[in-house]
């Protein structure tokens, strides 16, 4: 034949040069650089296709489904992006379980702690199971001054006259600082002696014996 165009004249399924894509990471999928090659399939290093959007990383070649994690605590929000990672980046997340995506200290798993108004453990209960105990408010009580220095003023309610209590004040990581077992007197328990607490915010714990009915406010000691 006078027609001298075959690229290889050892290959009858070819016979002029073939348009494929560079394949970096030998996943089978191609990146946007091409070349001309006289081969009937793509060979070794190569893909009929453009599809790969990451060529140097063979464990993902397609954008991934991820979930933002605005916090950075490993939990995700609802808020998604595609993204071209194998796992996720920094910033992201494979799950979308955190139920509050500005606080760090807020997700799955997380210690509960007392009379935040958080559910920090996002299982969708406030303040269940801190410090191993439901909080029961007492009917009607007044914890005062506060913020405190050197005591505490515990008003209760009448019923609650002459019955013995109990008295636990935490930090805010539930560490016990102090216990007592007091009486009250004409309705009112004074906690006194509180003078070297360091500044900052405690949780008050009352319990009666009466009805097995509790009381947890925040105070806060200056």
């Amino acid at each position: 034949m006078s027609d001298n165009t075959d690229c290889d004249d050892g290959d009858a399924s070819v016979h002029e040069p073939q348009l494929y894509y560079v394949d970096a990471d030998g996943d089978g999928y191609g990146s946007t650089t091409t070349t001309m090659l006289c081969e009937s399939v793509a060979p070794n290093g190569y893909s009929d296709n453009n599809t790969d959007c990451d060529d140097g990383d063979a464990s993902v070649h397609e954008p991934q489904l991820y979930y933002v994690d605005a916090d950075g605590d490993g939990y995700g929000s609802t808020a998604t992006a595609m993204l071209c990672e194998s796992v996720a980046p920094s910033g992201y997340s494979d799950n979308n379980t955190d139920c509050d995506d500005g606080d760090i200290n807020v997700h799955p798993g997380a210690e509960e702690v007392l009379d935040n108004d958080k559910d920090d453990d996002c299982n969708g209960f406030i303040d269940d199971g801190a410090l191993g105990e439901e909080a029961l408010e007492l009917d009607v009580i007044k914890v005062l001054p506060n913020p405190f220095n050197t005591n505490l003023i515990i008003e209760l309610p009448t019923r609650y006259n002459s019955q013995n209590f109990e008295i636990f004040l935490f930090d805010l990581n539930g560490r016990l600082i102090i216990e007592h077992n007091l009486i009250s007197v004409n309705g009112i328990i004074t906690v006194n002696h509180l003078e070297t607490l360091q500044q900052g915010m405690y949780l008050l714990k009352v319990s009666t014996a009466l009805d097995n009915r509790k009381l947890i406010k925040r105070v806060v000691k200056f």
